[in-house]
């Protein structure tokens, strides 16, 4: 099998090594943070940030549609991996009436740390904290963008929280 066949190995990883580049070497050379490039072999973000795709599979020696066709490649292959591996919302938010936020409940009754979470479903981890922490009324567009890919509902988790928030539990944090 291929590597950018593999679930959860990015192609941009590997077209990164090829090229002899560690991340921090190629973050330097096209003006980004070691994290940017991490996070972009993680496939953190919904897309990949246009910006410096060009630089990028200059680089790496690919071109900018076989990035970004590999990005999008790995991205749905881990959103289909954590749909068949996990519980939706529906099933693990019936009926909660916890303390907590209900996105933290249903992540560690999945046994999934935040950036855990994050990773497997494809969305950056900022969203999903500050909705978390209730700084964030919505449920975070990538995380609504992730659920409609793998046909999840997000309405009981919006339900959940919505619940939380009136009843005044979100207090008691």
């Amino acid at each position: 099998m291929a590597i950018e066949d593999m679930v959860g190995v990015h192609t941009w990883a590997s077209y990164r090594v090829a090229a002899g580049y560690t991340q921090a070497e190629i973050a330097a050379t096209i003006g980004v943070s070691r994290h940017m490039i991490v996070r972009l072999e993680q496939a953190l973000f919904t897309e990949p940030p246009r910006r410096f795709l060009d630089q990028l599979g200059w680089y790496y020696g690919v071109s900018t549609k076989d990035l970004i066709s590999s990005y999008h490649q790995l991205v749905k292959n881990k959103r289909e991996t954590f749909a068949n591996e996990y519980q939706s919302f529906k099933e693990v938010l019936s009926g909660y009436a916890g303390y907590t936020n209900p996105l933290v409940f249903y992540r560690e009754s999945q046994g999934l740390s935040r950036i855990g979470f994050c990773k497997r479903i494809c969305v950056h981890p900022d969203p999903i904290r500050d909705y978390e922490n209730n700084d964030q009324r919505g449920v975070p567009q990538q995380l609504r963008v992730a659920c409609n890919a793998i046909e999840w509902d997000y309405a009981p988790l919006e339900d959940a929280v919505t619940t939380w928030r009136i009843s005044g539990r979100y207090r008691r944090i």
